[in-house]
């Protein structure tokens, strides 16, 4: 999610976004994934509301014409500061509020380099459990996404950005958290990976490697758990 640059009235510190994640570098039409926990191993509450989630990116490629965009669709849980409307664009702080819960998350930029961003919740508040999150590519119409939480269609959006969203780049599964308070279930993790890569005809339980791409100054980490008796996973530490 888009890191907040206001202070709030807490004793929450907010952080440069830190991550635990993995990555996995295939063309595909969508992913999933099965959050085990979901947002009840996420350890925040309003006090500490910069978000944390646990979620689901779908990255695509770079403009040609504005490399430096970064550009994405994003499901998962988290707890945070939210909009309660995804079609709100570039959400202010007061049009947030603390939220514990499913969320999606997309991110475009125009042909003018200008960055939008949409944020908003899909749910009822404080799911518990684990929840099944899956994003994909509608193929009969361009640029168009669909969310699904435990495979019940929850969000559409048809992309109007500058650059083709007909596929993603990367899928990246991960931890982000946006305060020095943030916490998690230690050994908590995200189970039966698919994807439907580009020269599929659906999708697939990935067979591959999911590289580290760890960033955090907390000590976190992340393992792989490769394909093995129909599953595969990814656990996460922070001790």
């Amino acid at each position: 999610m888009l890191a907040l640059t206001h202070l709030l009235p807490a004793l929450a510190v907010p952080t440069a976004p830190e991550y635990t994640q993995r990555r996995i570098t295939q063309n595909v039409y969508g992913a999933a994934f099965t959050s085990s926990g979901s947002v009840d191993h996420l350890q925040s509450s309003s006090v500490t509301p910069y978000p944390l989630n646990k979620t689901m990116w779908l990255n695509f490629p770079p403009q040609p014409s504005n490399p430096a965009a970064f550009e994405w669709v994003e499901l998962g849980g988290g707890k945070g500061l939210t909009a309660t409307s995804i079609a709100l664009p570039n959400p202010q702080l007061n049009e947030q509020s603390y939220w514990a819960g499913h969320y999606f998350t997309y991110q475009r930029f125009d042909s003018s380099r200008n960055r939008w961003y949409y944020e908003g919740r899909i749910g009822s508040a404080n799911p518990t459990g684990s929840h099944r999150y899956k994003l994909e590519r509608v193929l009969s119409e361009n640029n168009k996404w669909c969310s699904y939480v435990d495979n019940v269609g929850a969000y559409c959006i048809t992309i109007a950005g500058a650059n083709n969203y007909n596929s993603a780049v990367n899928t990246t599964i991960g931890i982000e958290s946006q305060d020095n308070q943030h916490s998690f279930t230690n050994g908590t993790g995200a189970s039966n990976i698919w994807t439907y890569p580009t020269n599929a005809t659906g999708f697939q339980i990935f067979g591959g490697t999911a590289v580290n791409i760890d960033n955090n100054n907390r000590g976190w980490y992340s393992q792989w758990f490769p394909l093995q008796n129909g599953n595969n996973g990814i656990g996460f530490y922070n001790q």
